[in-house]
């Protein structure tokens, strides 16, 4: 796996009336006048202190005609409190919470040559939220590492990956059975080898199985 950092300064630009979409802000044409260290937080910088809302990140990439075609996942340590994520001026995902790290497909969105990512963060606590979470506990003064406080980075993937690995014991107890969901993101039949290990407690290796695969587009379940 390759993985280009995209941490440093990004184009930075705040939002008090939320209308950065409508106006096309995700867009690489449009600038902004001020530029933000990511990780970071917008209210440690001397010129944000006291502002509360949206606001904007955006900086380019390149990607050369090899990568272009490995499998481009997004990686974000982590955003408070809502992130809305664009490629290329296209809607990626959206994101709620700052307590986990985050990822976004963008296969789909990116080309060879230059490549613009652009977040819209938000660090106001919305009424929908208040109504599912409750009230709070204890008292947990306004974050100040609002917007992207974590590390970013772009991680080309090979195509052919494991989505998901589920182990569990047979009725008897006495074997595991394990199911690997297996994904082709490309749009070629490609073999593959597939090892499953089973470790005990304390770390110590098992059992190992190795399958050969040849994985066609699309996902399809091993089991073994």
């Amino acid at each position: 796996m390759e993985i280009i950092s995209l941490n440093g300064l990004w184009a930075f630009q705040t939002d008090a009336d939320g209308t950065g979409a409508q106006q096309g802000w995700q867009m690489a044409a449009v600038p902004f006048a001020q530029e933000m260290k990511v990780p970071g937080g917008w209210l440690l910088d001397g010129k944000h202190e006291g502002y509360h809302g949206k606001v904007w990140y955006k900086r380019s990439f390149v990607l050369d005609a090899q990568q272009a075609q490995k499998r481009a996942v997004l990686r974000f340590g982590g955003v408070y409190r809502y992130a809305d994520v664009y490629v290329n001026g296209s809607f990626v995902r959206r994101h709620e919470g700052y307590q986990s790290a985050f990822e976004a497909d963008v296969t789909a969105f990116v080309h060879e040559g230059e490549n613009t990512v652009a977040v819209c963060a938000d660090d106001v606590r919305r009424e929908y939220d208040l109504m599912v979470e409750g009230p709070t506990i204890f008292s947990m003064p306004q974050m100040r590492f609002a917007g992207i406080y974590e590390t970013v980075r772009l991680e080309l993937r090979q195509p052919v990956y494991a989505a998901s690995v589920y182990a569990a014991l047979t009725p008897a107890l006495d074997a595991v059975e394990a199911a690997v969901e297996l994904t082709n993101t490309g749009a070629a039949q490609t073999p593959c080898t597939v090892t499953v290990c089973i470790a005990d407690a304390a770390g110590a290796e098992v059992k190992r199985q190795m399958l050969e695969v040849a994985a066609a587009p699309g996902t399809r379940t091993l089991t073994c």
